[in-house]
This record gives C-alpha cells, structure tokens and sequence, in this order.
C-alpha cells in the first residue's frame, strides 16, 4: 500500500536535480514492439550520486526502460545522455564500458557450476583491456589484470558480506544471497551508474531490509542509481527521486512524498475510488 510506510530512516528531502547537468538524462524516449508502444516519449534527469526509484503496475514499461538505458534494445525514438554525452546508439558493451554502467536483472542469472568469485569475476570484462592473444599466451599485462580482477573482487565480496561464501557454488546459495552476489558481480567493474531490476523480488522482510540499507551505503559513494520494485513503501524510503510509469508514460516525477500523494499515482496502483477520495 503506497500510505504505509516502513520503521527504516527516509531518503534524502531535497531535490534530486538543481539545474546543473544531470548524469543520466531520457529525452522524449519511446519504444515500440509493432503495434504496442513499451515506452511513450519518457523524459526522466537523475543527478549525480542520487537514487531514482521507479515503480508501476505491472507491464508500465519499467523493465524496458532499463533494456533501453543499458543498451540492450535501441529506441524507436528519443535520445539517452550520460553526462551530457548521446550514447543513443551506443551497443551495450560500449554503454557498460565508456558510459560506466551496470546493471542487475530481474531473474537471477548465476552461472551454474562456478563458485561466488567466479561469478563475480565474470562482472569485470567492461574493464579488461587484453586480448585473447594475451590470454593465451598468458603475458604480463594478462596477468596483471587478472590480480586486479581477483583484488577487486575479493573487496566487493567483503564490503556485501559475502566473504565467507566465496568459494561455495552461487546457484546453491539462499535467494537473498544469490541476489548480493549478482549486485556484487554489477559492482566488480567499478561503475558510475548502477541500474537494479527489482533488488529485493522474492525475498523475506529481513533480507529487503538489508538491501535497504546496502542501497542506502552505496548512495554515500557517490553512485547514480536507477532502482525497479513493486514495492511502492521500499522505494520511498531508498530514493531521492521516485517516477511512475503506467502503460508506457511517466505519470509523476519528483520527491518521494509528493509521488506518494499524487492522484494520479494512487488511481494506478489501487483505481479511481481510493484517488477520489
């Protein structure tokens, strides 16, 4: 329910965006699958090292928004900016790669038969810079990379409390803590922006509440976040920004309390009768 709110400290209550340029920037985007319109000219900014949460009904566009932003699938039309920069075009592993940006997805994705580490390795490709020429022959600068890979990895496993489990098989491990590990494995190339696809989908009250506050750590560091969920009360709590989309359009856009008792918002989430009244 949007008017419940959990015992958690509340995000930030100031304005996300100030007029400087924002990090993250969708200008009229739209997508469309022949004749269903995903995306209907969404315009969204996200500043700096802020929190956009973005919730809706199911099937509003949230998850194409995130395909769209990460470059999995291109616009119909529309422009995305990350720093100023148009990286409309841009494929995936370039967006990953130049525009620094990771992302999680909604089911999880563990690799079967390989370890935490292992898994959390893989996370590391956007920053690799050898070839397979030098993986082959195993030179220097492979092997170099391969420390840091393995250092950076070991440092993103401990600060998620998930040290003690590295070497035990992801696909094995809890729900809560294959999710850590596929948030670990986003974070192990060192990303600018992060983009979560419904972080706490599945889990209990505890281990959202401990999210919650994984989410509230890396808002200290200065990391842009762009969070998907159902649950209307989490991501009030966890954002600077929260927008609403709802058959493809964005419905509201700003502070989390301003959302939380806009009309509109209410009417999507619970109909007509509870907005009037």
């Amino acid at each position: 329910m949007l008017d419940k709110k959990p015992d958690l400290a509340p995000a930030a209550e100031t304005a996300v965006f100030l007029g400087t340029m924002p990090a993250l920037e969708l200008r009229a985007v739209s997508k469309q699958f022949g004749g269903l319109k995903a995306l209907n000219s969404v315009s969204l900014q996200v500043a700096k090292g802020q929190v956009l949460g973005l919730i809706g009904p199911n099937g509003a566009g949230k998850t194409t928004l995130l395909n769209v932003v990460s470059g999995l699938l291109r616009p119909s039309s529309g422009e995305i900016l990350i720093d100023g920069i148009d990286v409309t075009t841009w494929p995936a592993h370039r967006i990953a790669a130049e525009g620094g940006l990771s992302r999680t997805f909604q089911n999880i994705r563990m690799f079967a038969g390989m370890t935490v580490i292992e898994n959390v390795l893989t996370g590391f490709h956007a920053r690799m810079s050898t070839g397979l020429v030098s993986a082959v022959f195993r030179t220097p600068g492979e092997r170099k990379q391969e420390r840091q890979a393995r250092k950076a990895a070991e440092q993103v496993l401990e600060r998620l409390g998930l040290s003690e489990v590295a070497d035990r098989e992801a696909n094995k491990l809890s729900y809560g803590l294959q999710r850590r590990v596929e948030i670990a494995r986003a974070l192990v190339s060192g990303p600018r922006f992060l983009l979560l696809d419904e972080p706490t989908a599945g889990m209990t009250p505890r281990e959202t509440n401990e999210i919650m506050e994984l989410i509230h750590q890396l808002r200290s560091s200065e990391l842009t976040l762009v969070v998907i969920e159902h649950k209307a009360g989490f991501i009030m709590r966890i954002s600077d920004q929260v927008a609403v989309l709802n058959f493809g359009s964005v419905i509201a856009d700003g502070l989390p309390e301003a959302v939380r008792a806009d009309p509109k918002v209410i009417e999507a989430y619970l109909g007509a009768g509870h907005a009037h009244t």
